[in-house]
């Protein structure tokens, strides 16, 4: 199982061979993985979603499996994407956490 300290030692390991030494000066772009966001966090770096994968998201909802596809569900599907976007360029957690609480 992998878990955020494999991941730390994997990003090191780029950033030493890129020749980039302050690691906490960086923005990594993830696709919201908690063992992604745990690794970054943890060497003090900063994350920004991924947007094909947030587009990914947005494409789901407009299939029948999310609960508001069709016609009559535009405006709704519109806000979703509007609440991805802010998610997306956030860069501070505590905003990030309290954004996303809100669309749960």
């Amino acid at each position: 199982m992998e878990n955020g300290d494999h991941w730390v030692e994997v990003i090191e390991a780029v950033c030493k061979g890129a020749g980039l030494d302050d690691i906490t000066k960086l923005t990594f772009m993830i696709d919201k993985s908690s063992i992604e966001i745990s690794a970054v966090e943890m060497l003090g770096a900063t994350c920004l979603l991924c947007i094909f994968h947030m587009l990914q998201d947005w494409e789901f909802l407009k299939s029948a499996k999310s609960g508001v596809h069709g016609k009559a569900n535009f405006d709704v599907r519109q806000g979703i994407l509007m609440e991805l976007r802010i998610l997306q360029r956030a860069s501070d957690k505590g905003f990030f956490d309290s954004m996303a609480d809100k669309l749960i």
